[in-house]
């Protein structure tokens, strides 16, 4: 968005992101929710109801959506990479656009966080070194 808002704009006028035009000035940082289904990843229609309530914001910015199952770190995230996630996630956009907002998705890939318990198999990432993890002591496990 580059310079300051000069004193003769206020957060409630129109702007454009790139191409994207909005209605405000006030974006929705994303919070992952993990309420997807964890076996499948599929954005549900508490997804649909989360994101329409917020449609009056001038832009969303969805949870993260993993791109892969070996890139996963969190069972319960609207996931993106088959059809069935992606018409989830139609779903979202559709009650969005009906109350005219503008939402965007949040790819995301765990990388060296993936954990291999969560996915199920070896993650997909781009070090085989994997990333400390501690317990709830703060005692390093790895």
């Amino acid at each position: 968005m580059g310079a300051c808002i000069s004193a003769e704009k206020s957060l409630f006028d129109r702007y454009q992101i790139g191409e994207i035009k909005v209605s405000n000035r006030i974006v929705m940082a994303a919070m992952t929710r993990l309420r997807a289904d964890p076996n499948t990843g599929i954005p549900n229609d508490l997804h649909v109801q989360y994101y329409s309530k917020r449609a009056k914001a001038g832009l969303i910015i969805t949870e993260c959506s993993a791109i892969s199952k070996v890139g996963n770190s969190f069972p319960g995230c609207g996931a993106i990479y088959t059809k069935e996630q992606a018409d989830g996630w139609k779903k979202v956009v559709q009650a969005v656009h009906a109350k005219k907002g503008k939402i965007v998705l949040q790819l995301f890939h765990a990388g060296r966080a993936a954990d291999p318990n969560a996915i199920g198999e070896q993650a997909l990432a781009p070090s085989p070194i994997p990333i400390k993890s501690y317990d709830d002591d703060g005692n390093e496990k790895n």
